[in-house]
């Protein structure tokens, strides 16, 4: 795991244990936060199951998250709890998420642009790839 994808796991931790600590955090989260952000399976779960329970306005906790798991145990989610002791920042947690998922985003973005400049291939090609994607 890069530095990169460990700062990203750390927002993504807090982001789930933030949901399981106060679901009411939801729709902050989900102003930053779409499910493909997430690199950690267990986390997109848990913001899956939480958005899915939210949409058809049903409740939402750490043990109806797991019963709809097929993944997912106590263990993990007092990980994830853990990880969050302050649900009142789920916002802020989002947002940097969000960031660090554009950050790798484009820095994987632009090291493909290097190596397609370096082969030859056309830099209006490429500059317009890079800027509209």
């Amino acid at each position: 795991m890069t530095q990169e994808r460990t700062f990203n796991f750390a927002y993504e931790i807090g982001v789930a244990g933030a949901i399981l600590l106060d679901p009411v955090c939801l729709p902050e989260i989900r102003k930053s936060v779409v499910p493909s952000m997430f690199s950690s399976d267990p986390c997109r779960e848990i913001f899956e199951i939480a958005c899915d329970l939210y949409d058809k306005n049903e409740s939402i906790d750490p043990a109806i998250i797991l019963s709809k798991s097929k993944h997912l145990d106590y263990d993990y989610l007092g990980r994830a709890m853990d990880a969050a002791p302050l649900a009142r920042n789920a916002g802020l947690y989002a947002q940097l998420m969000a960031k660090e998922y554009l950050r790798g985003s484009l820095m994987e973005r632009l090291s493909a642009s290097v190596e397609e400049l370096s082969s030859g291939q056309d830099p209006i090609e490429i500059a317009t790839s890079v800027l509209h994607t």
